[in-house]
């Protein structure tokens, strides 16, 4: 009525100050977020800073269906360029009638080196990609400035880490060893769950190691960064589920290249 519409401005203007600053401050707040429900409402119930149309925005990590560990699709180690992550998958142990995750891998390049050495590759599909021994041979050579990052999923003795890591092909003895040694060392006892370890091979006859986000040591030979990486990327590869997985993301390469 009238008379309580009144009342009630009377009773407002004569509120003490304190009370009326608050008072003004609260409808304020309550008038804002009405008109940000509202614009929500307009944009299909999206924010101001994301992506309300059929294309979803580009994902700043790619995770491992299999472990559930993410990578970051874009990184930078101490030591190497910017790298651009191809892909990434898990190295799984047979304990007879189970499969036990034990890291999973990704695999990052420097994009510009690369999609120039890769370019005959362009517009192939995944699955081609997969089957193609001449991919992964040209991926593998030194023109392609690589890195891969191991996130381990659970705790596994050092040990056991660095003679699996240095189980190489055609390599010195004495250089395997000290590279077994230089990762024991970088570890300690062990290597823990979400913990990482990332072998690099960015500079001709240098096979860089970090070993939780920290430089562990290089070691220099001819051999052994190629064969390391054959670990991963060669015709009988520790894990062919990774194998595979590196393909996901080459195609990015290429638009990279493009918007340059």
């Amino acid at each position: 009525s009238p008379r309580l519409r009144t009342n009630s401005l009377f009773s407002f203007f004569h509120l003490p100050p304190t009370m009326l600053r608050l008072t003004v401050l609260l409808a304020l707040v309550s008038f804002f977020i009405d008109l940000s429900s509202t614009a929500r409402l307009r944009n299909g119930g999206c924010s101001s800073g994301g992506s309300c149309g059929m294309t979803p925005p580009v994902a700043a990590v790619l995770k491992d269906k299999v472990t559930g560990i993410e990578f970051p699709c874009e990184a930078t180690f101490p030591g190497t360029p910017k790298m651009t992550l191809l892909g990434a998958g898990p190295r799984r142990k047979n304990l007879g009638i189970a499969k036990v995750n034990v890291y999973s891998v990704g695999l990052y390049v420097e994009p510009k080196e690369a999609a120039k050495a890769l370019s005959s590759f362009k517009g192939e599909s995944e699955e081609s990609l997969m089957n193609d021994d001449r991919f992964y041979d040209t991926l593998l050579g030194k023109e392609v400035p690589k890195l891969v990052l191991l996130k381990f999923a659970r705790t596994v003795g050092a040990h056991k880490v660095a003679d699996a890591l240095s189980a190489v092909k055609g390599v010195e003895p004495e250089v395997v060893s000290e590279f077994c040694s230089l990762l024991e060392k970088g570890m300690g006892a062990s290597i823990k769950k979400a913990e990482t370890i990332a072998m690099g091979w960015t500079e001709d006859q240098r096979l860089d190691v970090l070993i939780r986000g920290q430089p562990a040591g290089t070691v220099v030979d001819a051999k052994l960064p190629k064969a390391f990486f054959e670990l991963y990327l060669g015709k009988t590869p520790v894990s062919m589920e990774a194998k595979h997985a590196f393909v996901k993301r080459v195609a990015s390469l290429f638009s990279k290249e493009k918007a340059e």
